[in-house]
């Protein structure tokens, strides 16, 4: 028997650059992507081809710095880039053969609400999550132009989502769990709250 509660795999593991100040580190948990961002440049990596012989990472670049990123993922089949530099707005933009498609952004902007977050459930639909909504959007890269699907009305602080279609969003200091089913035919459903109690001392 073995005297550690943690074992680390001598084969299933990839090396990549640490946070510094001059790279970011970014996870698509639900993709299983990692995201190593410098200056202007991106390496891509995926763990679910870890352990296989095929290198599935990629690398490509802007045409200027990236460095403001706050999250950055890619659709199902790479094929839409979507970028978070603000606390208000997403950058969509067209990716093939590995690169940025120039003059493709598409622009998702809100004037009051704090985009909390965001999930890929088709290549061309996008769940955001924002201080007051979830919101389902469809996007379409030839006409440059988005369409809400479906918003579901719902305040929070921050949310969870692991590889499952399950969402679940905090609210009032984490005293209460929203959780919002997705599926890829564009449905979102809003469950019960579930309440949390503080236990008196």
């Amino acid at each position: 028997m073995s005297n550690h509660y943690l074992n680390l795999s001598e084969n299933d593991y990839f090396k990549f650059d640490p946070v510094s100040s001059i790279t970011n580190v970014f996870f698509d948990d639900h993709r299983q992507q990692i995201f190593i961002v410098k200056s202007a440049s991106i390496c891509v990596k995926s763990l679910k081809n870890v352990s296989s012989s095929s290198d599935s990472s990629f690398n490509f670049s802007f045409d200027n710095s990236i460095n403001n990123i706050i999250a950055v993922k890619f659709s199902c089949s790479n094929n839409i880039l979507a970028i978070q530099r603000n606390e208000n707005s997403l950058e969509l933009i067209s990716f093939k053969n590995n690169q940025i498609q120039l003059n493709t952004s598409i622009y998702h902007e809100t004037k009051t609400k704090i985009i909390l977050g965001f999930i890929w459930t088709e290549n061309s639909e996008l769940i955001v999550i924002t201080s007051d909504t979830v919101e389902l959007l469809q996007i379409n890269t030839p006409k440059r132009s988005l369409k809400s699907l479906k918003s579901i009305s719902t305040t929070s602080n921050w949310f969870c989502c692991n590889r499952t279609n399950f969402l679940l969003l905090s609210s009032n200091n984490g005293l209460v769990l929203t959780p919002i089913l997705f599926n890829k035919a564009g449905n979102l459903t809003k469950l019960a709250p579930i309440q949390i109690f503080k236990k008196c001392h």
